[in-house]
């Protein structure tokens, strides 16, 4: 069994942003036909979530699926888009990243509103164990070196730079930062060192994972500076 999970991204169409007035949710109903034409339905409405989603389950073309949708979350649509990047460095990110997420639900430890880690949270993980791995299957795409060489200027959403740079021009423009190619190790081995690295090579008391550093930053600097 697998499972496919999807991000979709609505603007309110009220153009009212306001959780208190409208949470734009409301725009996700007028769409309910579509999701069911789909073969989606309505699992779960999370209103009182610091972003407010609506889960929706079912099966496309005989695959179970998996679907969030949110409303006026740009912050969630550059880290997607984001996330595809990483995927296009090299096809074992997308691969370990599905596996650790199923992995998590068939343990049931994938689940944030019941106490445990939320697919996102793994999904970061995954790919910080990827950048710390030697040798490194990916870089980090806001190094600020990498951005530099790839020529990507500052873009500011909500306060928080979300540059990033794309895997193509990081093959192209910056191979002198990084060299793709260098780790071999099939997904298994990636899989079994991925729970090694977390076990006996990652202080969860003292240090957090940071994609944007593509290093562990202690959780006293994260505190100071949330945005890190």
């Amino acid at each position: 069994c697998c499972f496919l999970f999807f991000f979709f991204f609505f603007q309110a169409e009220d153009g009212i942003r306001d959780a208190q007035e409208s949470r734009g949710l409301g725009d996700v109903y007028k769409r309910q036909n579509m999701f069911s034409a789909l073969g989606l339905f309505r699992k779960e409405l999370v209103l009182h979530a610091k972003v407010p989603i609506v889960k929706l389950e079912g099966a496309f073309k005989g695959v179970p699926v998996s679907m969030d949708i949110c409303i006026n979350n740009l912050l969630a649509v550059h880290n997607t888009q984001l996330f595809r990047e990483y995927s296009n460095m090299d096809p074992r990110v997308r691969s370990l990243v599905l596996l650790v997420k199923f992995w998590a639900k068939s343990n049931g430890i994938g689940d944030a509103s019941r106490g445990t880690l939320s697919s996102y949270s793994y999904t970061l993980l995954a790919l910080f164990f990827l950048q710390r791995v030697e040798p490194p299957v990916i870089p980090s795409l806001q190094n600020p070196q990498i951005l530099e060489a790839c020529q990507i200027p500052p873009k500011v959403i909500d306060g928080y730079d979300v540059a990033y740079a794309k895997a193509a021009d990081v093959f192209g423009k910056a191979g002198h930062l990084f060299s793709p190619g260098q780790n071999e190790m099939h997904l298994g081995e990636l899989f079994f060192r991925f729970f090694e690295f977390y076990t006996t090579g990652f202080d969860f008391g003292y240090d957090v994972a940071s994609i944007s550093l593509g290093e562990p930053c202690k959780k006293l600097e994260r505190w100071e500076h949330p945005k890190l």
